[in-house]
């Protein structure tokens, strides 16, 4: 598994040493780093039932990242919401796949 090292490097004339103040996995530290998570569905999707099943996969994998629900209306229109505090996320790998498979390839942006 890919880790995330923090430390400093000392070195002298007869030895050269790391000292760690943190390790964390990669994926751990990627998903900390995401801000706020900009998610795209056209409104058709989640008229149908669709907005409730969103809102409990946000609900499944609560953190720390702000959520902007853009909302894509049929005649080019565009609604943008940004949501409450209880729906932050933990963006990890598993909840941006769920969330493509209910609305639509590459409809969550990370920043």
């Amino acid at each position: 598994m890919p880790v995330v090292a923090k430390g400093k490097l000392d070195v002298d004339d007869e030895r050269a040493q790391i000292i760690l103040d943190e390790l964390r996995p990669l994926g751990a530290a990627l998903t900390e780093a995401v801000r706020e998570v900009r998610i795209r569905a056209p409104r058709a999707k989640i008229a149908n039932g669709e907005l409730m099943q969103i809102k409990e996969l946000l609900r499944r994998h609560n953190g720390q990242s702000l959520i902007y629900l853009h909302v894509d209306f049929e005649d080019g229109r565009e609604a943008i919401f940004l949501l409450g505090d209880s729906y932050r996320v933990a963006p990890t790998e598993s909840f941006v796949t769920e969330l493509e498979q209910m609305l639509t390839p590459k409809s969550v942006e990370l920043r």
